[in-house]
């Protein structure tokens, strides 16, 4: 009704009023579906309300900032419980990924970043512990693989490696005896 007054007269304000006054409600209308798409997890839904209510050229800028905000912010804390349902499970290059996406899904959101940093360092720290364990081990420096082992042990405790620990113990008290008898 608005746009066909404006067609016939460009400058009547009322009727560009009330094209604004629709427009701002159609985009509330659409970003209040967005908070019940998110708690379904359903993230690309609630991208495509956004994205419909943006392309309204509404004047609800704030609303659709805090729209935005709100999907980038759910989208990554539902990665970063997926990483660590991953990491729980010792699935780290998934877990890995995971806090990555979280991270790029929401830049501004601190926990994104800090938990991709807490895993990613957690990771390295792991990694490096089961090589140097390893590197012992197959040079046999078992005093060293041992100590390595309660460093892995604090570090992670279901550390596959740790599995080798008795194993170690007996090698050790083998040498020892072998030595006590020369």
């Amino acid at each position: 009704q608005y746009e066909s007054t404006l067609s016939l007269d460009p400058n009547y304000t009322k009727a560009k009023q009330g094209i604004l006054e629709t427009k701002d409600a159609w985009c509330l209308s659409l970003l209040e579906e967005i908070t019940g798409l998110l708690g379904k997890n359903d993230f690309t839904g609630a991208r495509t309300q956004f994205n419909q209510a943006e392309k309204l050229g509404s004047r609800q800028t704030t609303e659709l900032k805090k729209a935005q905000k709100q999907i980038e912010d759910a989208a990554a804390k539902h990665l970063i419980a997926q990483a660590v349902s991953f990491r729980e499970r010792r699935e780290f290059d998934k877990a890995k990924q995971s806090y990555e996406k979280a991270a790029q899904a929401a830049p501004n959101l601190r926990e994104a970043t800090a938990a991709l940093k807490k895993f990613s360092e957690w990771l390295e720290k792991n990694t490096r512990l089961e090589t140097e364990f390893k590197r012992a081990v197959s040079e046999v420096h078992l005093n060293s693989a041992l100590k390595l082992l309660g460093q892995i042990e604090s570090h992670d405790p279901d550390n596959d490696c740790l599995k080798q620990k008795a194993e170690i113990n007996q090698r050790i008290a083998q040498y020892d005896q072998d030595l006590d008898s020369l």
